[in-house]
């Protein structure tokens, strides 16, 4: 061989092995982007994927929250509801049964739903006080007439403003849960 084709296969073999290193580092590079990106996109995922998680996790926690306290008001209203129709029947035991079923309660919620609540259980504890007081009065109708009439008025408008407290703790729980009446239906 002589020297100049020497040179050609010792170029040829430098070139091929340039190219070889080459390719190779280039694809090894290439490589390294492709896993990093992929790495990227994982990692991207999982942190949506989570977010979605913590999105339905604290929906689904809104809605039992709204299902529960939804229940917990209408349980509320209708031993208010049955107190009020009670108390109608001026029965001496009213008293007695609505210090029992609102002995135990206790509001949980926003201040003016609990206040609107309080102001119900004290107007139905102040019907049963005025029930036990026509109780206990002389039961000689002539001698306490006009006390009895007057106690009968007051116990009326007690009974016919617990019905106004009553529709007050509705609308407040309605706007605590987002069961708000559409504007056609107030």
């Amino acid at each position: 061989m002589d020297a100049e084709t020497s040179r050609l296969v010792l170029v040829a073999a430098i070139s091929a092995t340039a190219a070889l290193v080459a390719g190779l580092g280039g694809a090894t590079l290439t490589a390294m982007i492709h896993r990093k990106n992929t790495k990227d996109t994982l990692a991207a995922a999982r942190e949506d994927d989570e977010r979605r998680w913590h999105r339905q996790v604290d929906r689904e926690h809104r809605l039992w929250l709204r299902d529960t306290k939804q229940q917990a008001y209408a349980k509320f209203v209708s031993a208010a509801t049955a107190a009020a129709s009670h108390a109608y029947s001026l029965d001496p035991s009213y008293a007695r049964n609505a210090l029992v079923t609102f002995d135990e309660v206790r509001l949980v919620g926003p201040s003016e739903v609990r206040s609107a609540g309080k102001k119900v259980i004290d107007q139905i504890l102040e019907i049963g006080r005025l029930i036990s007081a026509k109780h206990s009065m002389d039961p000689e109708p002539d001698a306490n007439a006009h006390v009895l009439q007057q106690l009968a008025e007051e116990i009326s408008a007690t009974i016919d403003e617990l019905g106004r407290l009553i529709r007050e703790f509705v609308s407040l729980a309605r706007k605590d849960t987002g069961a708000e009446p559409e504007a056609s239906e107030a």
